[in-house]
């Protein structure tokens, strides 16, 4: 018994005392669940940053394509319309200017052909671009106006408009440019305006163009005298489709008035920028080679930073996104997968 008894010690001794195993092992058994307990909250808490990072981003992009769409669009469009109908007009002035030889006359006549485009057959635009391609051609600003208005009124009574108007003027120009009547431009003219012809006869007895040159009839005086018999014609009533047409060219004075300011700020700028681009353009050749070489590195870094910038962007939504499926797998897996882990580690130490 005695041996026994030193055999049972000498196992207490190699082996130790049951009981502290024991205690030890629900020790690390209570530390383990209190250790799931935290990781499931802080999967919890990483899927709700996930969460409001993804809220966040879905408010700022519709907030974003709301006040585009609603405010910045409408905007920009009409700041955009206002300035090319500016721009528009002031051409127009200034090419009627050029051949008026006077910026004062070539308002009145202005006032006057704003007025003409009122009635059938015109367009405000199309009209200063009309007179000012017929005085160019040495037509008197009188007769242009007197032609402008009486062929527009014979092509409204049989439904032409502002188009057929560009290809009339065109032929009358011509007629100018060669300095004698011929077929070809009144047969481009009768295209549009058929009633070309009855005004030829009733004016010359014929319609003949090589009757009328055999004549001797210039240029500007046939078209003076054909003028004449158009301001004969009954007038064109006005319709839905001059109604229409007024109104866009009164949507295009708005928008150029509108536009001119711009364009006073606008312009002095452009030139200012233009000027500095030249500058700079001339102070860049005139810099060493390498010089040159290294505002060429600098300026490729500086371009990438754009793109690095997008790239940061996509990055921390991709991040928002992870965090969001992190917080989500260890608060649902977390725990099952400590406890598996945990009774491994008992089983291991109880062997």
């Amino acid at each position: 018994m005695a041996q026994e008894t030193e055999i049972e010690r000498m196992v207490v001794r190699l082996v130790g005392d049951g009981s502290s195993y024991m205690k030890m092992l629900n020790s690390a058994q209570s530390a383990t669940r209190k250790a799931t307990q935290s990781v499931v909250r802080m999967g919890k808490r990483i899927e709700s940053v996930g969460n409001s990072l993804n809220s966040f981003a879905g408010s700022a992009k519709t907030a974003g394509a709301t006040l585009t769409a609603s405010l910045t669009a409408p905007i920009a469009a009409f700041g955009g319309a206002a300035f090319a109908a500016a721009m528009k007009l002031e051409q127009l002035e200034r090419g009627l200017t050029a051949v008026t030889g006077s910026a004062t006359a070539a308002q009145q006549q202005i006032a006057r052909l704003r007025e003409a485009a009122k009635l059938p057959g015109l367009g405000f635009a199309e009209a200063i671009r009309g007179s000012t391609r017929l005085q160019a051609t040495g037509i008197e600003a009188e007769l242009a106006e007197r032609a402008l208005k009486s062929f527009g009124n014979a092509l409204a009574t049989v439904g032409g408009g502002r188009v057929e108007l560009d290809g009339v003027l065109l032929a009358l120009t011509q007629i100018v440019g060669k300095g004698k009547v011929s077929a070809e431009e009144i047969n481009q003219i009768a295209e549009r305006v058929p009633q070309i012809r009855g005004a030829m006869i009733k004016a010359f007895g014929t319609a003949n163009t090589e009757l009328i040159q055999q004549a001797g009839l210039g240029a500007n005086e046939f078209i003076d005298v054909i003028v004449s018999q158009m301001e004969a014609l009954p007038r064109a009533a006005s319709g839905t489709k001059n109604t229409l047409e007024n109104l866009l060219d009164n949507v295009f004075v708005a928008m150029s008035k509108v536009g001119e300011p711009i364009i006073k700020i606008v312009a002095p700028a452009i030139d200012k920028v233009s000027k500095l681009v030249g500058d700079l353009g001339d102070a860049f050749a005139a810099l060493p080679e390498e010089v040159q070489q290294v505002s060429f590195w600098i300026g490729a870094v500086a371009a990438a930073i754009g793109p690095l910038t997008l790239a940061a962007g996509a990055a921390f939504t991709l991040i928002g996104g992870a965090m969001t499926t992190i917080g989500t797998i260890v608060s649902t897996v977390g725990l099952p997968a400590i406890a598996m882990a945990a009774g491994a580690l008992a089983q291991l130490t109880i062997v």
